[in-house]
């Protein structure tokens, strides 16, 4: 269930689909019960995943286009401030001090932050 739950959030990066949305597609009742067998499986909740996911891809995108971060944010869409806020609610940390770590280590440093 852990893994199915997890790559069904990876596979959206840009989807703007609610908790609840979410847990019904996966075969859950609600968002609660689909926080709590995140929670069950030592995951964070699943807001804090699929943030996660839109970073990695945010992320992603600008090193594949040659493009700084910000950049890439405006052009899905996406307040950079916003994005910028939500690398320091994810790891503690500003942009300028998890930017050149690996994709391990920054969702080893999130897990890290959450607990």
């Amino acid at each position: 269930m852990a893994t199915r739950l997890l790559f069904a959030i990876l596979s959206c990066p840009y989807a703007y689909e609610s908790a609840n949305g979410f847990a019904h597609r996966v075969g859950l009742r609600n968002r609660h019960h689909l926080n709590r067998v995140l929670h069950r499986v030592g995951l964070p909740p699943f807001r804090v995943l699929s943030t996660l996911t839109r970073i990695l891809a945010l992320r992603d995108a600008a090193e594949a286009h040659h493009r700084s971060f910000c950049a890439e944010t405006i052009d899905v869409n996406y307040e950079p401030a916003w994005a910028y806020r939500a690398v320091r609610r994810l790891t503690g940390r500003s942009w300028s001090e998890v930017r050149h770590l690996s994709h391990d280590e920054f969702v080893a440093l999130v897990l890290e932050h959450r607990h």
